[in-house]
């Protein structure tokens, strides 16, 4: 089962500069959370993030593909701010097929097409130590305590493409909700899931376990959170 984060807010325009120093620092916490510095990019270079030259790395990441099928090449410079997202993946290993797990931060612009910034984490099924209840909890708490997200959602790429019906302008379901306080939510809070009050926000967990895709108790709580959305009009 492929259960995958991921954290958005409304995306902000950024320079290349301020792009590379927020993906550093972001990932900064989520490798002291997870307690692993060593990361690789998309070419297969180690990263140490608790070595400061790793800026310049992470920079030329986010000025990456800002040229891609255009006819015209910018030559951008550290305080010019593209008009297109910056993206930076940080692989936990270098055997890239299948897919390891990985941690990608989508930032910079906010555009027709990228209204939203966010951190995306999939495939924790391929590292055993990082894909169980405790880590995966304390992950999503450190990323609503550090990046500050407007929702946050913990789910299966399963019940995301086969199961879930739900509308695209309500927050995902899955195990894991967290949506903040900028979201209106009614009065009452729904009896079929714990929810717990942060100072930020609210969140919602389908279960106190692991959440399985494939256990028919968890999908039914899971749709009934999505549905319990679109009823209260939560939009997220």
């Amino acid at each position: 089962m492929n259960l995958y984060l991921q954290a958005y807010k409304p995306a902000q325009n950024f320079t290349l500069a301020e792009r590379a120093e927020k993906i550093l620092r972001q990932q900064r916490f989520i490798s002291e959370e997870l307690n692993n510095w060593t990361w690789y990019l998309y070419d297969k270079t180690p990263i140490d993030l608790r070595d400061d030259a790793c800026y310049e790395l992470i920079y030329k990441q986010a000025k990456r593909g800002m040229n891609s099928k255009m006819a015209k090449i910018t030559r951008y410079h550290p305080h010019d701010i593209p008009n297109l997202q910056s993206r930076c993946l940080f692989y936990i290993s270098t055997n890239f097929l299948p897919e390891p797990f990985l941690v990608s931060h989508h930032l910079g612009y906010n555009g027709e097409y990228s209204k939203n910034e966010r951190i995306h984490i999939n495939h924790f099924h391929k590292t055993s130590a990082l894909n169980n209840e405790s880590t995966i909890k304390s992950l999503a708490r450190k990323i609503i305590k550090e990046y500050t997200p407007a929702v946050l959602y913990v789910t299966s790429s399963k019940y995301i493409l086969d199961i879930s019906k739900a509308p695209d302008d309500i927050p995902r379901t899955g195990w894991i909700t967290y949506v903040d306080n900028s979201i209106s939510l009614p009065n009452s809070m729904p009896d079929f899931c714990r929810t717990e009050q942060l100072t930020n926000g609210t969140l919602f967990f389908t279960t106190d376990g692991m959440f399985n895709e494939d256990n028919p108790h968890h999908i039914d709580t899971a749709l009934k959170l999505s549905k319990w959305f679109e009823e209260n009009k939560v939009k997220g």
